[in-house]
């Protein structure tokens, strides 16, 4: 952003762009970030299978017991794609790069949600960068929101809703007057923002 002339900008990720967002906000001039997706999980859990063995706590919020199956759904359904990331990256980016039915049918598995057109869409930027196989801290939050619409992929299913959110936040962040209104939840597998 540095060579287009920006001293300040704002950064804005979903899905593996939410870790890279935090990352870029540690090293560059960024006003604040708006994170569609937090990967914040229970102690001793993680995305891959199996789940952990320890007794679900009995001091659970009902919000909390939706996330936590949630988890237990990811686990049980498309951990593998967790898995394969975490443990064997390299071996899978090679297929990845060398094949465009291996990256359709890689990035398919974890992108049902997706119309048909938005995955292609997703895929073939993939594939046409050539970067198949390369493109993959909470305490300054100061905006939560939840939403009962939209899902993994809000940027498409709820793009209205998503673009008013970023609007909000980064109003504040600026701090302008807010273009739009956020109401703050309990739900914090939807929707994070986080400011410098």
């Amino acid at each position: 952003m540095r060579g287009l002339g920006y001293d300040r900008y704002a950064a804005a990720g979903n899905d593996w762009g939410s870790p890279i967002t935090v990352e870029l906000s540690k090293i560059a001039p960024v006003i604040g970030i708006h994170l569609t997706q937090l990967f914040s999980l229970p102690d001793g859990e993680s995305m891959s299978y199996p789940p952990t063995d320890q007794e679900e706590p009995s001091d659970l919020t009902p919000a909390d017991r939706a996330a936590l199956a949630g988890l237990r759904d990811v686990q049980h359904t498309v951990a593998a794609y967790a898995h394969v990331h975490e443990q064997q990256l390299q071996t899978l980016a090679y297929a990845l790069y060398d094949s465009p039915l291996a990256l359709l049918a890689w990035n398919s598995q974890v992108m049902g949600g997706l119309d048909p057109e938005t995955l292609l869409t997703h895929v073939s930027i993939h594939w046409l960068t050539g970067t198949a196989g390369s493109a993959r801290d909470h305490s300054n939050i100061v905006s939560w929101n939840a939403y009962d619409t939209g899902g993994h992929y809000a940027a498409h299913q709820a793009t209205d809703l998503v673009v008013e959110d970023l609007r909000a936040f980064f109003s504040r962040v600026r701090g302008e007057p807010g273009r739009g209104s956020a109401v703050p939840s309990a739900a914090p597998h939807d929707r994070a923002s986080h400011s410098r």
